[in-house]
């Protein structure tokens, strides 16, 4: 995957971060947060280990976690 691929990625998950969706003025789902870091952790690990110059904490403050 090239820079650009994970920009995206990165993009993408800081984007479901910041519309968690609301009921009734309460979180959705109190996991839902918990969720999406999981993911983003989750792919920072499959990223790092399929490119050894894939920066983790670059692709983790990206995502906004």
């Amino acid at each position: 995957m090239s820079k650009k691929d994970y920009e995206k990625i990165a993009a993408m998950i800081y984007n479901l971060r910041l519309n968690i969706p609301f009921l009734e003025d309460k979180y959705y789902d109190d996991g839902y947060d918990d969720a999406v870091c999981d993911i983003a952790y989750g792919l920072a690990h499959i990223f790092a280990n399929d490119n050894e110059r894939f920066e983790t904490q670059r692709f983790i403050r990206a995502c906004g976690v």
